[in-house]
């Protein structure tokens, strides 16, 4: 959360308009391609999957990472912003509630935001319907993290590109994406479940999803940024995480209607509130366009 808050405001303060979604792109990229290089590791050598020692060099590894951050960003030139007000972040977050219906645009945005939060929790239903048809080869987590870390090496920078120039249209298209994935699924799980159980289709499934997931983050991320200012952008920046930690812990009900009724029950959830964010998202504002902040 703390990374959140800084790295928007920073970003926001260091690189001007009709840039910053390239940046994330680019940044996507990279990770994409970190993650896709250590899932190959893991698939490729089936030996030390699920090796105490693997997962113990993965997190020093992600150790290493946090620190060379920590040292880039510590060296960034950046311009001084609003100071006042400081206090408990909690509280301050709290505190600033109200903008969210002071600020009709905002708003807007963190409403959209929590719907396409859809596109996240598709993920994990489509590997169950997946793993139900015996499969679990494909929902290993060398399998998880090869498909997301290829989604992003190869679509972030499009994605960056994009957000640049209209970054709640890029919101609104990853919706559809995730949506359409999501009906994908249910069509082959109500008319030939055993397809499912194909590689193929479950790879084809996972990495599309991988990919609309990807295209909401940085959408969502170039969108808030944009529209905020050097003054505000980490006080928006903070309320709308609150929100979605809000709106993430009530994802756990979802949970309770795979249990009641089955996962294909919470993908027509999630559809449903799939085809709202993209509805959502293409009646927000345009800001990433404009050059003059």
């Amino acid at each position: 959360g703390i990374c959140s808050v800084a790295n928007k405001d920073v970003t926001g303060k260091t690189v001007s308009k009709t840039r910053r979604g390239r940046l994330s792109g680019v940044a996507a990229s990279s990770a994409g391609l970190l993650t896709l290089l250590t899932a190959l590791v893991i698939v490729f050598s089936p030996e030390v999957d699920g090796q105490r020692w693997l997962f113990l060099a993965l997190l020093g590894a992600g150790v290493v990472l946090w620190l060379l951050a920590a040292v880039l960003y510590a060296g960034i030139p950046e311009v001084a912003g609003a100071t006042e007000g400081g206090g408990n972040a909690v509280s301050e977050a709290v505190k600033s509630m109200s903008l969210l219906w002071k600020n009709g645009q905002f708003g807007h945005f963190v409403l959209t935001r929590a719907l396409l939060v859809a596109a996240a929790f598709a993920i994990p239903y489509i590997v169950v319907l997946i793993q139900r048809q015996g499969d679990t080869e494909l929902t290993s987590l060398g399998s998880l993290m090869l498909a997301s870390g290829l989604a992003g090496l190869l679509a972030g920078r499009f994605w960056g590109r994009w957000s640049d120039s209209a970054s709640h249209h890029v919101m609104a298209a990853a919706s559809i994406m995730s949506t359409l994935v999501m009906a994908a699924a249910l069509a082959i799980f109500y008319w030939a479940p055993n397809w499912l159980g194909l590689e193929w289709i479950a790879a084809l499934l996972l990495f599309a999803s991988a990919v609309a997931h990807h295209g909401a983050r940085v959408g969502r991320k170039t969108y808030l940024v944009d529209m905020a200012n050097q003054e505000n952008r980490a006080q928006l920046t903070a309320v709308s995480n609150t929100v979605m930690g809000v709106v993430l812990l009530a994802g756990l009900l979802l949970g309770w209607v795979d249990a009641a009724f089955g996962a294909h029950a919470v993908l027509w959830l999630l559809v449903v509130v799939g085809v709202l964010a993209t509805l959502s998202a293409l009646k927000l504002p345009e800001v990433s366009g404009d050059t003059s902040a």
